[in-house]
């Protein structure tokens, strides 16, 4: 698993690749046949995570609040990863 973890990541997370595309691509190029448990199991351990939970929507948007009041811009970040500005507003107007 660890001498995949850096593709998988980069699939997952900097692609945005779903797990199944995923679980296809490391089939097909690696032949590493692994189930949905397990690739869920280490995306747990890694931290490997796309959305934010209630709480921490709450906690950017209010972030974003003071910095927009300081004449700042924002860009979301979420494990290194970017978050597109549409994507943050949508998901701030439904937390």
């Amino acid at each position: 698993w660890e001498s995949y973890r850096k593709e998988i990541h980069t699939l997952y997370l900097g692609h945005n690749k779903s797990l199944k595309d995923v679980m296809s691509y490391m089939k097909e190029h690696h032949n590493f046949d692994a189930t949905k448990a397990q690739y869920e199991r280490h995306f747990k351990m890694w931290n490997f995570r796309k959305n934010l939970n209630d709480d921490e929507w709450k906690f950017v948007h209010n972030r974003m609040e003071k910095r927009k009041r300081n004449d700042k811009d924002s860009v979301l970040r979420v494990d290194g990863i970017e978050i597109p500005n549409k994507r943050v507003k949508k998901e701030i107007s439904r937390h």
